[in-house]
């Protein structure tokens, strides 16, 4: 099922219908758990939330803040439009239930 899902992305044009599907599906990326969490419909793009993994976040006078989960935008498709973004081919899709 998860490979049918995978071929199906790879092989068609995808929109932000098919591409909603995603949230909440956790992925493998650059060696780390992350749960997809949005999409963004204008620039086609998804929004990646780190599982195991947190960074300090800096307030607006650049001191230390507070911890969060380390997030990453993967744009869909590369800058002809056409072909997928290298960054959004190498998610290694978890579960797609």
């Amino acid at each position: 099922m998860v490979q049918q899902a995978i071929y199906l992305i790879l092989s068609m044009k995808l929109d932000i219908n098919q591409l909603t599907t995603l949230i909440g599906q956790e992925t493998v990326f650059q060696g780390h758990r992350y749960r997809v969490v949005e999409i963004l419909e204008v620039e086609l793009a998804v929004i990646l939330e780190a599982t195991d993994q947190q960074v300090v976040q800096e307030d607006q006078y650049g001191e230390n803040s507070r911890c969060v989960a380390r997030s990453f935008v993967i744009p869909v498709y590369g800058p002809d439009g056409e072909t997928l973004n290298t960054g959004f081919s190498e998610l290694e899709l978890i579960s797609l239930e």
